[in-house]
């Protein structure tokens, strides 16, 4: 294998695994580590003189909110990465999967983009840098986006926490209806309800949050979500109902200026959108504020088909734009 180990071997991960290897792979998790579902981790070794050595794993688990796909996390030592252990890896877990497992593959991941295309894998989503800085020039466009005709905006916490979350629900299963369709709507509300418990701890920020309301009706909101690790940014959901309408856009780019105005210059954001769902891309395309690039925040969903599983819908590749020509490699 172009230098790397002679003998490689893939095998279901134990809890010694586990106990013996936390601190080098801390996300190393004992295979069917919870009871149920089509959980799998797997481990790959090499021979040493003293044993084995742990050089790579692999998890992946069926996802409750998107039934058609699994959730993947792949990892192999950096002096043996694109030398077989990553294939075998990714083998062992085609080989488990009823279901296509996803991966998330940034343009400056070229070792994982090769591996993804070496198994027919199909880019069925990507999504654009979304990294923005709060300044001058956003707070300008925020003062052009305030609420429209009878719309309100307030504090999301004044909000009962069955509405926002309903309000949650619709929005994602029509986001994702075209590329990744959900579980059905009462799953949906029951998987995602306890992010709307008003109990503490809290899973988003009530403080910064904000909710739209016209003739009395919730209408859009803006979610601002803790960041997910130390020195990070705080995500950013923009929610409305209709997913595609009238006043839609108009609302979400509301409930954003309201957010802007909220914040202090200097604040990072994290603001999602899909390059398949074309308002979403519209209006972040004329959002100011996006962070310097160097092209390394581009990222494609990329599921990796199974036999007998569902078949990925692939982005069209008449939606990829020009700075993004990797992701054709991961298109049939």
């Amino acid at each position: 294998m172009n230098g790397g180990p002679t003998e490689i071997r893939v095998r279901p991960a134990t809890a010694e695994d586990v106990a013996a290897f936390s601190d080098a792979l801390p996300d190393l998790i004992q295979d069917r580590w919870r009871p149920g579902g089509n959980r799998r981790s797997f481990v790959a070794v090499a021979p040493t003189g003293a044993g084995e050595r742990i050089v790579g794993h692999c998890r992946a688990v069926d996802n409750t909110v998107h039934p058609d796909s699994r959730v993947m996390l792949l990892e192999v030592a950096p002096d043996l990465r694109g030398q077989g252990v990553d294939d075998a890896l990714l083998r062992a877990q085609v080989d488990a999967s009823t279901a296509p497992p996803r991966m998330k593959i940034y343009e400056h991941q070229i070792d994982d983009q090769q591996l993804a295309a070496r198994f027919g894998g199909i880019a069925v989503q990507v999504t654009p840098p979304w990294r923005y800085v709060v300044g001058p020039e956003m707070r300008a466009w925020a003062a052009q986006h305030g609420p429209v005709g009878s719309a309100e905006i307030g504090p999301a916490l004044a909000e009962e926490p069955g509405d926002l979350l309903a309000l949650e629900v619709d929005h994602y299963i029509d986001q994702h209806a075209s590329w990744s369709p959900t579980a059905p709507r009462e799953s949906l509300l029951a998987e995602l309800g306890e992010d709307h418990d008003p109990r503490p701890p809290s899973t988003w920020d009530r403080g910064r949050s904000r909710a739209l309301r016209r003739d009395g009706r919730l209408l859009a909101a803006v979610l601002v979500w803790p960041a997910d690790d130390e020195g990070g940014a705080p995500e950013v959901s923009l929610l409305s109902r209709p997913y595609v309408g009238p006043s839609s856009r108009a609302d979400k780019e509301a409930c954003l200026a309201a957010l802007i105005e909220a914040s202090a210059d200097g604040d990072e954001l994290l603001i999602d959108s899909h390059l398949t769902m074309r308002e979403e891309w519209a209006m972040m395309r004329e959002v100011p504020g996006l962070a310097p690039s160097d092209g390394r925040d581009w990222m494609a969903i990329t599921a990796i088909p199974v036999p007998g599983g569902p078949e990925p819908a692939p982005v069209p590749r008449e939606l990829i734009p020009a700075e993004t020509p990797w992701v054709h490699t991961l298109l049939p």
